[in-house]
């Protein structure tokens, strides 16, 4: 398991300093073509994520990689009072009825 805490995503897409596939240098195009294969092996990059929610924020569902990013972030906190504060944070953002940015769960 990854043990090091994942970047905050940047609000906006747009923004000059996001990685899109088109500005990697071909020696990066293997480390992008694993992307394909593997959704596992995007996630794994920071750049694949950011990619990933750059697509996701045009789509109207970039809700889903922060929801990923913030629980992954939980999962690699180590200091209780930390995770129970970002426990918080993850049920108030994207959880409860009302909430900021909804994601979609089962009700099982």
């Amino acid at each position: 398991m990854r043990t090091t805490l994942l970047k905050p995503l940047s609000k906006d897409p747009g923004s000059g300093n996001q990685p899109s596939p088109n500005q990697f240098s071909q020696g990066e195009g293997s480390r992008i073509a694993e992307w394909a294969k593997s959704f596992d092996k995007l996630l794994e990059d920071p750049d694949g994520v950011q990619c990933f929610h750059n697509f996701l924020k045009k789509e109207y569902a970039d809700e889903n990689i922060k929801f990923w990013i913030a629980c992954r972030n939980y999962e690699n906190t180590v200091d209780p009072k930390k995770r129970e504060e970002e426990a918080a944070k993850i049920i108030a953002e994207y959880l409860v009825s009302g909430a900021p940015n909804p994601i979609n769960v089962g009700a099982t």
